[in-house]
């Protein structure tokens, strides 16, 4: 919910048919401030997640994926 590709357009107000996972990309390597915040947030919340996964199963490894 909070750390998906949906949640990151989103946040950016847009949708994927608007702008491009790789158009994205090219904003935050510009420089663009709207979407390295939103990049860092969605960041943020994976980072809780694995977290609390780390916490709740203590798994000797975690394997992530498309």
């Amino acid at each position: 919910m909070y750390a998906s590709i949906k949640a990151l357009y989103e946040l950016l107000d847009t949708a994927p048919q608007e702008l491009s996972f790789a158009e994205i990309v090219e904003g935050i390597k510009r420089g663009d401030s709207r979407m390295t915040i939103a990049v860092y947030e969605l960041g943020h919340y994976q980072i809780i997640g694995l977290g609390n996964v780390f916490n709740a199963y203590n798994p000797k490894v975690i394997c992530i994926g498309g």
